[in-house]
């Protein structure tokens, strides 16, 4: 647990900071780089630890760069990115500003916010909400969500144009936008089970 703000920079190496807030001698940090990656895990020593390892990072990394996240539980800020951006997360938030390339992510539980889109992309939630923000009227790709439980909003530019796919197991879909089956962009939504 703990929070890792990750910000975009103009210069061409990572930095990390590292404030830990709860660490005892059972915890350990661990950070190391191979080529281009960067590693950093925060763990448990030994079979029955209960102590808390909880470990803020703020990170600067290359504007460009792809982000490739997995956290088992905390919160992620994401600013002013413009690579791609694929995560996994156990349980926690993520809120995301950039004009990625790319947007793939799952929760378990937790809300995904990302603002700032021109493509598509494919994000799943089992208890939490997705909030979305496109920057461009004309996005490229097709915007695949599913929630188990929890809200979707997507906002669009006035005058863009989607075709609509919606399932709900349980609860209700809406749009405010009218589907257009000649629409250049898909959304397919899934909701409940």
């Amino acid at each position: 647990a703990g929070k890792t703000t990750i910000t975009a920079t103009d210069a061409e190496k990572a930095t990390v900071e590292i404030n830990r807030t709860k660490f005892s001698d059972k915890c350990e940090l661990e950070i190391g780089q191979k080529g281009n990656i960067l590693n950093i895990a925060v763990k448990k020593k030994g079979m029955f630890n209960f102590d808390n390892c909880e470990v803020n990072f703020d990170i600067k990394v290359p504007k460009t760069a792809d982000l490739n996240l997995t956290v088992g539980s905390g919160k992620v800020a994401i600013e002013k990115m413009q690579g791609e951006l694929v995560f996994i997360i156990g349980s926690g938030n993520i809120v995301a500003t950039g004009d990625f390339k790319k947007v793939e992510g799952m929760a378990g539980s937790g809300q995904i916010d990302i603002k700032g889109l021109n493509v598509g992309a494919d994000l799943q939630t089992g208890s939490g909400s997705i909030n979305l923000t496109y920057a461009s009227a004309t996005p490229k790709g097709e915007l695949a969500m599913s929630t188990g439980s929890g809200d979707a909003v997507v906002n669009f530019p006035k005058n863009t144009m989607i075709e609509t796919a919606f399932e709900a197991g349980s609860g209700k879909l809406k749009s405010d936008l009218v589907s257009n089956p000649k629409a250049d962009f898909k959304v397919s939504m899934k909701a409940g089970s």
